[in-house]
């Protein structure tokens, strides 16, 4: 996550991630973030402040392959007093292979 505009944002920072059910979440985790798994949805949270054109670490995503083929997977971030959510949504397509 990067942050645009003028001016810092503080937290909470919520990044959520509803995996298709062709994936199964096993792990999410990435430095000062706190992640939690419920069934296909992953939420990790950051509750500091951003400065202007700072940036957060990377979360890592694991998940089982359930089923072969084409996957699109969409994470969105909320939180900070962002006037413009349209632009909090990053989204993944590619093929994922099931295991034999």
């Amino acid at each position: 996550m990067t942050k645009a505009g003028p001016n810092p944002a503080t937290g909470p920072f919520p990044v959520t991630d509803t995996l298709p059910a062709s994936l199964n979440p096993t792990a999410a985790s990435g430095t000062g973030w706190t992640c939690n798994i419920a069934g296909q949805t992953v939420t990790c949270t950051r509750n500091d402040a951003v400065a202007a054109g700072g940036a957060y670490p990377s979360i890592n995503l694991t998940a089982n392959v359930v089923s072969g083929g084409s996957v699109s997977n969409t994470a969105t971030v909320s939180g900070g007093g962002d006037p413009n959510s349209a632009n909090n949504s990053s989204t993944d397509t590619g093929t994922a292979a099931s295991q034999a």
